[in-house]
């Protein structure tokens, strides 16, 4: 859009991980209306432009043949390779949000292929998908006064993870060759198995995190015990749990932070 003004008018200082990377550039240009950082083994060149000149950079690279009003992550990823500035993210978001083309296309598909085939619905059921639930969505369905409503959050089809833990459990299923006639049998040990194990992002199982203390499994040797605080009334014991548990959910918050930056 032509009056699209860049959020990111302020300058805050930068973070460590930018500072560092800019030290390790050995050539420094100045350009006229920019900031040109090159580094002297391979050939690279980022630009940091005028907040001025933010509105004709993000139309270039939206709306070019070449880019074809791609989403956020692809626009982002192709400006980074040449540009970097203050709020980068946020300004790309807010652009592309506010890029008509772009709105007009998300509600083609539903106009196509649902009103003018089976006229204007009553009622909407989606998942959770971003391309359902957004604001776009609700102004389309106030303005044909249709209500939207979602499936719910744990039908397969509908949630990544459910479904994720469905294929997981399955290949366990599998894993059982014995069983093939008698699967379900095996169903509870295989749930067991998946709760007593360690979450690779979470660093923890699902059943500690229910129960704020980790699982015995029998398969211990009776040497090994687990440090278990024994309360002397239910205040104690519930105070403990609440101890514990709030520190497994922070602890394992950080730790899928940790993993989605790997």
């Amino acid at each position: 859009p032509a009056d699209y003004t860049p959020t990111s008018m302020r300058s805050p200082k930068l973070s460590p991980n930018r500072l560092n990377r800019i030290l390790q550039f050995r050539i420094w240009t100045l350009f006229s209306n920019c900031v040109s950082f090159g580094h002297s083994r391979k050939e690279f060149t980022e630009a940091v432009p005028k907040t001025s000149e933010l509105p004709q950079i993000l139309e270039m690279f939206h709306t070019a043949r070449t880019s074809r009003h791609f989403a956020v992550r692809h626009t982002l990823k192709r400006l980074q390779e040449v540009y970097y500035w203050i709020g980068m993210v946020g300004d790309v978001t807010s652009f592309i949000w506010q890029c008509p083309i772009c709105q007009i296309k998300r509600i083609y598909f539903f106009f196509d292929s649902v009103m003018m085939r089976y006229s204007s619905p009553i009622k909407i059921l989606t998942d959770y998908r971003s391309e359902f639930c957004n604001a776009l969505m609700e102004i389309f369905a106030i303005h044909l006064r249709t209500k939207h409503t979602t499936i719910l959050p744990y039908h397969p089809y509908c949630n990544g993870l459910t479904k994720r833990l469905n294929q997981t459990l399955c290949s366990l299923v599998e894993k059982h060759g014995e069983y093939d006639e008698h699967w379900h049998v095996m169903m509870p040990a295989i749930v067991f198995v998946y709760s007593t194990s360690v979450h690779s992002s979470m660093d923890f199982s699902p059943l500690e995190m229910l129960y704020g203390s980790k699982p015995r499994l029998s398969i211990v040797s009776a040497e090994t015990t687990l440090t278990i605080i024994e309360p002397t009334n239910l205040h104690g014991w519930l105070d403990e749990l609440l101890q514990n548990s709030t520190y497994l959910s922070t602890q394992a918050h950080e730790n899928i932070i940790k993993a989605h930056r790997l």
